[in-house]
């Protein structure tokens, strides 16, 4: 028979195999990121030599370990506790649970095992939902297939359409930096704060609580548009801004171009910006951010004679709208003729609709495209 060693309080050591164990006797259960618990045996060994215990301490519903576990045959003595895992009372008098509270036990875990089944079954059609409507929701983007997952083209094609579907006019360089990880790479344009409120959700990886491992977790959207470990930014300054360094007030232990990068952090600089400057806010106390802000001037637009409600040169009743899903509705008909309008409206065209060739809203647009064309719903 092959031997089993383990890690134990005196080094390494060969592992004996479980002792017979009396019904109801405690096991003690230490999981990961300190979690503990305590279990007690159910009754004699299966017909593989195996115990199975079953929670006896408080139900915490993410818990690392399930209300029922099968004890290993190399179950170790709490005395040889080293690290996660379970561990039989070996005490000059250990705790031994009754049967009644074995009984107890065990109908507490089928409810608790029910509800764990529904819990996950609910979340399941939530995310299938979801993943329905995502395609329709951001008619940008283009879903993933089995065949394109792992496509790194078809990835940056959706990142580069993201960009510029949030960010629109202002140039990126999107690169592939090894085989886990991108790099954003942009001049002026959108803070940090205002790019990773967008961006942050292509990482389809997350770090554990110990800091150390970049565990595989993909949402819902990575799902369907896909996604990558590692998505980097690399914002960098036109020389109108790195000018303003000079303008920064001087202030003791305070590096002037720290404090531009830490008021650039959440400045964006919308594209055409002019006559970058540093005012101050009108703030009298706080942080040093909220004294002083990075200021420009935009150049003036030309004005355009508001038009009338209604649709100039399109024939009445050619347009109407109708509901796509839970949270959008589709514009269809002639809209050639308006399609700047419904552009700055906040609308997306998309060709490939279930209904034909149409504009995608929002559901709150509802009211305001009827009353600027005089539709009906």
């Amino acid at each position: 028979m092959n031997k089993v060693y383990g890690m134990t309080p005196n080094g390494f050591e060969e592992l004996k195999e479980t002792p017979d164990l009396p019904a109801g006797l405690r096991i003690i259960c230490f999981g990961g990121y300190g979690d503990e618990s305590e279990y007690a045996v159910t009754g004699q060994r299966d017909s593989r030599g195996r115990y199975h215990a079953v929670l006896m301490s408080r139900f915490r519903d993410g818990a690392y370990f399930q209300v029922r576990q099968t004890l290993d045959e190399h179950t170790r003595p709490f005395s040889k506790k080293f690290g996660i895992g379970f561990y039989y009372d070996d005490s000059m008098d250990p705790m031994i649970y009754s049967e009644k509270e074995i009984r107890v036990a065990l109908r507490r875990a089928s409810i608790i095992e029910a509800y764990l089944r529904k819990k996950a079954a609910d979340k399941a059609a939530e995310e299938a939902a979801l993943a329905a409507r995502l395609p329709v929701e951001n008619p940008h983007l283009t879903p993933i297939t089995s065949e394109t997952r792992y496509d790194y083209g078809c990835l940056r094609k959706n990142l580069v359409a993201d960009l510029k579907h949030h960010f629109p006019g202002v140039k990126f360089s999107v690169r592939k930096r090894g085989h886990d990880s991108v790099t954003v790479e942009w001049t002026d344009g959108p803070s940090i704060q205002s790019y990773k409120k967008v961006m942050d959700k292509w990482e389809d990886h997350k770090t554990d609580h110990s800091g150390d491992y970049r565990d595989y977790d993909p949402s819902v959207f990575n799902n369907v548009f896909g996604g990558i470990m590692y998505l980097f930014e690399e914002r960098e300054w036109s020389p109108e801004i790195t000018a303003l360094v000079k303008d920064i007030p001087v202030w003791e232990h305070l590096d002037q171009r720290t404090f531009l990068h830490r008021l650039m952090y959440t400045t964006d600089i919308p594209v055409g910006a002019r006559n970058l400057r540093i005012e101050e806010t009108g703030v009298k106390c706080g942080t040093y951010e909220s004294l002083y802000k990075v200021a420009f001037d935009m150049p003036e637009t030309e004005q355009v004679p508001e038009e009338p409600s209604g649709l100039k040169g399109t024939p009445p009743g050619s347009l109407s709208i109708i509901e796509y899903s839970d949270k959008s509705i589709a514009l269809i008909g002639e809209t050639k003729s308006i399609k700047d309008r419904l552009k700055a409206m906040g609308g997306v065209f998309n060709g490939k609709l279930r209904c034909g060739p149409g504009w995608i809203f929002h559901k709150n647009k509802t009211a305001e495209l009827i009353k600027e064309f005089g539709l009906v719903s």
